[in-house]
């Protein structure tokens, strides 16, 4: 984790780097690619070193059980909380998925239909609904932080179309898995 949040402060301190010489370098388009490409491949061995997988929903929710102190009745309202309010969020992403399955016949069947996008509304939607996941995403440990993080309200106008659906499809499945874990802990 330690090795974790240093890399993540060395590439926050390299991004700020690179819009000072955003400024300066005429070269900075094929600088910056080179940099970006190396970042992606520290965030990917990160993943790859330090799963969320490889927490129990126990210890996901470790931060939010601490507020029950100890009482077991009040930890299951905690867990019922949370699991409505993550049930809620994944059904209104669900909304923007249908959309993405319809691009992707369009393209297969290679006509001419227009892609289908997504309109400013849809976008600030998903942006509010990225938004509001993120406290409990970085509480629970989830493995689609840095997918909320593009869909926030700060980064969403910043991707395209197809990398916003592809960044929704991530977190509806993230909170898939987070959902059963959830209800597993209920059931006990």
């Amino acid at each position: 984790m330690l090795k974790t949040l240093l890399l993540r402060s060395k590439i926050d301190k390299a991004t700020k780097a690179l819009e000072d010489l955003r400024k300066k370098d005429a070269d900075f388009d094929k600088r910056e690619q080179e940099i970006r490409s190396a970042f992606e491949e520290v965030n990917e061995e990160t993943t790859a070193e330090e799963p969320a997988a490889n927490v129990s929903a126990r210890e996901r929710l470790s931060s939010l059980l601490i507020f029950a102190g100890g009482d077991k009745e009040a930890e299951m309202e905690i867990v019922k909380t949370v699991t409505a309010e993550m049930e809620t969020y994944r059904e209104s992403l669900n909304k923007y998925l249908p959309a993405a399955e319809k691009e992707e016949e369009a393209q297969e069947e290679n006509t001419q239909e227009a892609q289908v996008k997504l309109s400013q509304k849809d976008k600030q939607n998903v942006a509010r609904i990225a938004h509001k996941l993120q406290p409990i995403a970085q509480m629970m440990q989830a493995e689609c932080q840095q997918q909320l993080q593009a869909l926030s309200p700060e980064h969403i106008s910043e991707q395209e179309d197809k990398k916003i659906r592809a960044y929704i499809q991530a977190v509806f499945d993230d909170l898939g898995n987070m959902l059963g874990e959830l209800r597993n802990i209920l059931s006990e």
